[in-house]
């Protein structure tokens, strides 16, 4: 039983491992979506901002959007490329947590059942002791009477 015990440890400490990961991963999905937020915000308030400017005068201020604009395509499409590569991390940290998770019960099911079973033994033991004693003195009685 001591080796059970000491494998359902060792499988805790696994599980929580792999959870922790999962708890990076997905702290770093938030950040990433945080930064996709702010990036469209940041578009947003220059589109804003540009679309104010309407003397000729601002007309470079257009002109600078359109390469600011670019730029933010192309920071969008990288976080977005980071958001799905890290979606695909965590589904493979949630596969991993079920995985360690199942093996975890595997190992606390047999213990259930050998505590189970031992004590079923130690119940019969103790009925079997039992019978004796009352056989035992129903011979004594019979003997003696």
């Amino acid at each position: 039983m001591k080796t059970l015990k000491t494998l359902i440890r060792v499988h805790e400490w696994h599980l929580e491992e792999k959870r922790r990961i999962l708890v990076e991963l997905e702290t770093k999905r938030e950040s990433i979506l945080a930064r996709l937020a702010k990036l469209e915000a940041e578009i947003a308030a220059e589109k804003a901002f540009v679309a104010q400017q309407v003397d000729d005068q601002y007309r470079m201020s257009a002109l600078d959007f359109s390469y600011y604009h670019e730029d933010a395509k192309e920071k969008r499409a990288d976080i977005q490329l980071e958001l799905k590569f890290n979606g695909e991390a965590i589904a493979a940290a949630q596969i991993e947590v079920t995985a360690a998770y199942q093996e975890l019960k595997k190992y606390e099911t047999a213990l259930e059942q050998r505590v189970k079973r031992e004590a079923l033994i130690a119940s019969q033991k103790e009925q079997i002791r039992l019978d004796d004693m009352a056989i035992e003195g129903f011979r004594r009685r019979k003997v003696g009477g």
